[in-house]
């Protein structure tokens, strides 16, 4: 899947330009005169910038689309994404480069200086051969999987410091939720799970590797946390989606309480809250199966705090 491919090789589509302008190279010094006709040059020149210009503003109109696109389908603060990648950036100042190029040349340098005319050449290799790493990258982010690895990573102590103080601005977190919800809407529930899973691995990350949170600091992200269980909760309560509940959901409210189990005593009390939530929410809309799942593991859970505790006070 591309997904898998651009998180093991995010930089191999770019050996691609690389061979192809070390290749062009070779055979423009071998097998090219030395001396170039001034018309012949000019001409192809002339035909380069053209068709660069015409390549580089489908490629912008096509980026914008799949940008609306991907806004529309999963949510608008995806967006964030897409302007982060340095992808389109690098391709526009890259072609924006050949073209000036070309065009000094076509002003400035006469037909016996062969080496800036063949660079501009190479250059225009380079800017062709760069679409087919921007290509890859841009079909790698209109996959729900690669945004959601990319929002998961912006999920730190830092970013949901600064995101604000009050719960409901919980940063990546929401964006990581509005794609959830979209995914269940459209019945992707893998996309869905992969969510929830990166979201829980990155919430488990904050509190593990900030051991020397400050009360208000612990309380502030706490707070986040609880409004993004909290949220997912009554999304898969509205739907009634037994399957997904026991699957994912409760599963990954496991492991949030694993993790604090094993570092931060706070991620079991946020955990604790999520099933207590879940439970009241099946409680009031009468759903006995999805009750009854959340009673038997809220008995596990508790069971696994207790014996994690007798362990430690054993020890």
């Amino acid at each position: 899947m591309i997904k898998e491919g651009v998180a093991k090789h995010p930089y191999a589509p770019y050996l691609f330009p690389i061979i192809s302008v070390i290749f062009s190279s070779i055979v423009l010094y071998w097998f090219t005169p030395s001396i170039v006709e001034e018309d012949n040059y000019r001409y192809m020149l002339s035909a380069l910038v053209q068709s660069e210009a015409a390549v580089i503003g489908i490629v912008i109109t096509l980026s914008l689309v799949a940008v609306q696109l991907t806004a529309s389908s999963y949510s608008p603060r995806a967006v964030t994404v897409f302007r982060e990648s340095k992808s389109l950036c690098v391709l526009i100042g890259s072609y924006t480069f050949a073209i000036l190029y070309s065009l000094w040349i076509l002003v400035v340098v006469e037909s016996h200086c062969v080496i800036k005319i063949y660079f501009s050449y190479i250059l225009g290799v380079l800017c062709f051969t760069l679409l087919v790493p921007y290509t890859y990258t841009m079909l790698a982010l209109l996959e729900p999987f690669e945004i959601i690895r990319r929002l998961s990573k912006k999920i730190t102590k830092v970013n949901l410091l600064e995101a604000g103080e009050h719960p409901f601005q919980m940063g990546s977190l929401q964006s990581i939720f509005d794609i959830v919800q979209s995914s269940l809407i459209r019945y992707d529930s893998e996309a869905a799970k992969y969510g929830l899973e990166e979201a829980r691995k990155s919430i488990c990350k904050v509190f593990l590797e900030n051991q020397d949170l400050k009360s208000r600091e612990e309380n502030t992200i706490a707070g986040k946390i609880q409004h993004f269980l909290g949220n997912i909760c009554n999304l898969v309560l509205e739907r009634e989606d037994e399957l997904f509940i026991q699957t994912v959901v409760i599963p990954n409210i496991r492991e949030i309480r694993d993790a604090g189990i094993r570092g931060n005593l706070r991620m079991v009390c946020e955990a604790a809250v999520a099933l207590k939530k879940l439970g009241e929410g099946a409680a009031e809309r009468r759903l006995r199966n999805i009750l009854n799942i959340v009673i038997l593991n809220f008995q596990v859970f508790s069971e696994g705090v207790l014996e994690n505790h007798s362990l430690s006070l054993m020890n």
